[in-house]
């Protein structure tokens, strides 16, 4: 990567933005559900979440 650079004239790697429209960032909203409870429980955050215009991930683990 050095040579490529020397090679380009360059004195640093340019960072090229990767977020959609101009965008400067992003935030990433995930919910743990770990029981059966929060299983079922899972529309009232999703729908707290949508209100907002938020999507969300919600993540169940697995227990064997």
């Amino acid at each position: 990567m050095l040579r490529t650079l020397q090679a380009a004239g360059a004195d640093r790697i340019p960072f090229i933005w990767f977020w959609p429209d101009g965008q400067t960032g992003c935030a990433l909203m995930m919910h743990d559900v770990e029981t059966e409870i929060g299983r079922d429980y899972c529309a009232t955050p999703m729908g707290i979440d949508n209100s907002y215009g938020v999507k969300a991930s919600l993540q169940m683990a697995c227990r064997t």
